[in-house]
Order: structure tokens, then sequence, then C-alpha cells
């Protein structure tokens, strides 16, 4: 089968890897700006919460578009390979800063503890390679399973389990009789794939039924705004009145928030023929923007002469930019694509490219 990359899944990787950019860069600058006001930047925090949750439904989607009938011998080592060598070498870095920043300056004992938290408990911001590895072989145990089950059963059915599953753990307190329950409810459950679930299922249907589900976006474009502005006002509801209060991905109302903005952006480049050169240079880096913008954010101070917009602003701009910078750099040496993250490097055929690639960066 001739393997080429959906035109879509251009813009759904680039805008959700910015999404996650600007996620980040507003929680800084509000750390950086208390005093501000802080009901504007948590709206727009809770508006970018669709990035992460979008590169686990698009990490399923080309494993299951491009493998239908199971991934071939070797697939799993070499994705194994290209994920957990950047996995391990960034939590090597962000260890540094964490040390830092737990104590002021460096300390052999403290590195030592933030780098095991950072490897065996995914305690930074690569915790979610640890959750695609386990989709991979979720994928290869039960894409038999599921080519036997109609979406239309399961696709609810995984919704309603995975709202289930991050409901509990946002309502209720850690139970004392379990061990490392504390863990486990601050940041254990959602690095297992049962957080995951709806997007793996939904990931892999459409892929399965990719002209089907254009259709069917195309044709109820306007019911899936309204479901999204309404599951959006939601999100930001239950936050203001502190039914849910903490802004994160792993909240069960982002889960249609989510679905409604992949249908949505889906929809907007089926409309547009070409791919635009800054899209096309987001996608390539995106696994690499993912790794290393917040060593950036984190590093960039506001100026005297800033007020918490100008920075955020700054900070999204400058983080995404350094990020490509090094990771083309990095990516220049023999074992650059084992440290950052393997670059596409693919500039003309912007509709079409190879997966094989595609699918090493994520």
């Amino acid at each position: 089968m001739k393997k080429e990359i959906v035109n879509e899944l251009f813009w759904l990787r680039s805008l959700s890897c910015l999404a996650v950019v600007l996620l980040h860069s507003i929680a800084a600058s509000s750390y950086n700006f208390p005093e501000n006001n802080q009901e504007l930047a948590n709206l727009f925090k809770q508006l970018s919460l669709f990035g992460t949750p979008t590169f686990v439904f698009i990490s399923i989607f080309l494993i299951s578009k491009f493998y239908p009938n199971g991934t071939p011998t070797g697939f799993l080592t070499k994705r194994f390979k290209y994920l957990l060598f950047p996995y391990v070498f960034m939590a090597l870095i962000y260890a540094i800063f964490d040390t830092y920043f737990a104590l002021g300056h460096f300390n052999n004992a403290q590195y030592l503890k933030e780098v095991l938290k950072n490897i065996v408990f995914g305690d930074y911001i690569a915790w979610f390679i640890p959750l695609i590895l386990q989709l991979y072989i979720l994928y290869s145990l039960v894409h038999k399973f599921l080519d036997k089950i109609s979406p239309v059963v399961i696709i609810p059915l995984s919704l309603l389990i995975n709202i289930i599953y991050l409901l509990y753990f946002s309502i209720t307190k850690p139970l004392g009789i379990i061990p490392f329950s504390d863990y486990i409810w601050y940041r254990g459950y959602w690095i297992l794939f049962f957080g995951w679930i709806f997007y793996f299922v939904a990931g892999y249907y459409a892929a399965k039924h990719f002209k089907q589900y254009i259709e069917f976006v195309k044709k109820h474009i306007k019911t899936i705004v309204l479901i999204t502005i309404f599951s959006s006002i939601l999100l930001v509801s239950l936050t203001h009145f502190n039914i849910i209060s903490a802004i994160s991905t792993k909240r069960p109302d982002v889960l249609i928030y989510t679905s409604g903005m992949i249908s949505i952006i889906i929809y907007i480049s089926t409309k547009i023929n070409n791919i635009p050169k800054f899209i096309v240079l987001v996608n390539n880096y995106s696994f690499s923007i993912y790794l290393l913008h917040s060593l950036f954010i984190y590093s960039i101070d506001p100026l005297p002469f800033m007020n918490q917009l100008t920075y955020t602003i700054t900070i999204f701009i400058l983080s995404a930019l350094f990020s490509i910078i090094v990771a083309h750099i990095v990516n220049k040496i023999p074992i650059g694509k084992y440290l950052v993250g393997n670059v596409q490097t693919q500039k003309k055929k912007r509709k079409k490219q190879t997966t094989e690639k595609y699918l090493t960066t994520k």
C-alpha cells in the first residue's frame, strides 16, 4: 500500500502543537504576573486544552491508517527506539532545571531524585511518550477485535468509560489504603492508557472510515460547531464555579471539546488546497517543539516594559522558534534524532508525504 499522509493531519498536528505551546506560555505568564486578573488567561488556557489529546488521536489515526492489518515485524522496536531515547535524554535535561527550581542551586542528590522522577514516573513534559507506547502496544493487541465491532457501538461506549474514569479521579480524594495513592491521584492515573481510551478508539475508526468521517463532518458541521461552543462554555463554567478546579487536559469535559476541535480543524483544512509553509514547518518539528519548548519558556524572564500579554506573545513565539532552531542543529549530528526527536525534512510535496518518517516522530 502506498503510504501517504492525509492532508488534514498537517493542520491538525501543527495547530495542536501550537496550542500546547500557548497553554504553557500562558501558564508561565500567569506565574510571572500573579497580581493581574487571571480570568482571561484562564479562559485561553482552557481553550488550548485540545492540544495534547489531539496528539494522541493523531498517533492512533496514523498507525490505524497505514497498518490496518496490524503492525509489521520490528515496528514496536523501531518506535521504542525513536521515542524512548529522546524521553530519557530530555529527562536528564529537564532534571537540571527542576533541581535549580527546587533548590536555587545544583545538587547531585536532588538531581538524581529529579531524574528518577522524570524517567520512572513521567514527571515532566514528555510524560506522553510512555502513554503513546502503551497505545501502540494496545493497538497490536486489539485491532482485530475492533475490526469486528461497529464504531456506532464502541465509540460511545469508550467515551462513557473515559468520562467515568476521569470523573472518578477528578471528584474523589486519594484512597490511603492504596500504595502511592497520592501519586496515582496526582498524575499516575492519566499516564495509563485508560485515561485516553476514547481518543484511541476515535482515532482508530476515523482512520478506518476516513472518507465517511469527512462526509459526516461536512454534513453536520453546524451542529459540531454548536456542540463545541457549548462544551467550551461548560469547560470554562465548571472551572469558574470551582466544580472542577484543575485546568488540565485530563478532565472529562475536555473529551467532547477536543472531539469538536478536531472535527472543526479537519473541516477547515479540507477547504484549503495548499498547505502553507508555516504549517509544514511546525508539523515537521512538532515532536521537537513539544519536547523542548518548556525549557525556553521558563528560561525567558519578562523585561521591565512587558505586561502579561506582551510577555505571553514573546515566549510563545520565541519558545517555538528556538525549539525549531535547536532541533535543526542537533539533528545535523548522527544521533541527534535520538536526543531531541526526529525531524521531518520534506519541503515541496506538502500534500502527500511518506508515513514511515512521520510515524517515527510520534
